[in-house]
């Protein structure tokens, strides 16, 4: 059932996708909503939506507007949602 939700995400509404194939380890900071489908690692800062997929893993220290979770997400440290935490089926959420 998540993955359904998932794909019936209207990608267009966003700015960028970091695809399945997408590592990235450091600093990510944008003004843009975005989804991601691959791994981050570090600190993840968006001043819009963010979503992550179901395939995703994020070990990151997270910030957003909103967070949308159909994936896996392990805090290093802290994370701040202001107006929107939505954790849905099969999310994986850990405090490292």
């Amino acid at each position: 059932m998540p993955i359904d939700e998932f794909n019936k995400i209207d990608e267009e509404y966003f700015t960028t996708t970091l695809e399945e194939d997408f590592y990235f380890e450091g600093d990510l900071k944008t003004e843009q909503s975005l989804i991601v489908k691959g791994i981050v690692k570090g600190t993840l800062q968006t001043s819009g939506l963010l979503v992550v997929g179901p395939n995703s893993t994020i070990t990151a220290d997270v910030r957003a507007k909103k967070l949308q979770c159909f994936g896996k997400i392990i805090l290093l440290k802290t994370m701040f949602i202001f107006i929107l935490l939505q954790l849905l089926p099969g999310t994986f959420l850990l405090l490292k």
